[in-house]
C-alpha cells in the first residue's frame, strides 16, 4: 500500500485499525524547475508580495490569509505588503466577501485570475516573495507548497495534514484558523 505523505499514512492506519506496511511515495512536481525560473529574493526595496496559488476556495483557509494580511496592513499601512491570489475562485460571493474585508482596511489585493501550466506563462510563484496555504483541510500531500519551494519561495503553511511535513525548513507552520498567529508569521518576514 501506498500514500503521498507520512501524514496520510499515519490517517490510513488510524482507520484501518491495523499496522499496515504503507510506503510513503511523494507525488513529485509535474516537470523539473529549469534555472532561471526561480523566484527573486525579497530585497525590502519593494512591497512585499504575498500570495497564494490553486484552487481558491473557504476550505483552503483564504478568509484565514485575507484576515492575517488585513491585520498587518492595518497594523502599519505603510509596510508595504500586498496579496496576490492566483488561481480559479469557486464560489463567487465569497470572493466578493473577502474582497470587501480587503477593500474595508485599504489592503493592496491582486486578483490574477486561473493560471495554466501548458501556457507557457510563468507559474504564480514567482511573482511572491512569501506563498501561504493556511489550509483548514487535512491535506494530504501539498503540491502547491512543493512549487514554491521548487522555486526559492518560502512559505507560511498551517499545521493540518502533510503541508508541515513537505514544508521541511523551507518556511514556518501556524495554527490552523489562527489569523493572528499567521499574521505574526508574516511580520516575521517583513
Amino acid at each position: 500500500m501506498t500514500a503521498p505523505s507520512q501524514s496520510a499514512a499515519t490517517r490510513i492506519s488510524a482507520h484501518l485499525g491495523t499496522n499496515p506496511h504503507i510506503e510513503v511515495v511523494p507525488h513529485g512536481l509535474l516537470e523539473p524547475v529549469r534555472r532561471g525560473t526561480r523566484a527573486d529574493p525579497w530585497s525590502g526595496q519593494r512591497p512585499l508580495r504575498i500570495g497564494t496559488f490553486g484552487n481558491l476556495v473557504e476550505e483552503k483557509g483564504l478568509g484565514i490569509l485575507v484576515e492575517a494580511v488585513s491585520q498587518v496592513h492595518q497594523q502599519d499601512p505603510r509596510c508595504g505588503a500586498e496579496l496576490h491570489t492566483h488561481g480559479r475562485w469557486l464560489d463567487d460571493n465569497y470572493r466578493q466577501q473577502l474582497r470587501e474585508r480587503g477593500r474595508a482596511v485599504g489592503l493592496r489585493w491582486s486578483d490574477h485570475g486561473p493560471y495554466d501550466h501548458a501556457s507557457g506563462a510563468p507559474h504564480p510563484a514567482r511573482s511572491l516573495d512569501v506563498a501561504i496555504f493556511p489550509s483548514l483541510c487535512e491535506e494530504t500531500y501539498g503540491l502547491v507548497v512543493e512549487e514554491a519551494l521548487a522555486r526559492g519561495v518560502p512559505v507560511l503553511v498551517s499545521d493540518l495534514g502533510a503541508l508541515g511535513e513537505r514544508m521541511g525548513s523551507g518556511g514556518l507552520v501556524t495554527p490552523a484558523g489562527d489569523a493572528a498567529a499567521l499574521a505574526a508569521a508574516i511580520q516575521r518576514f517583513l
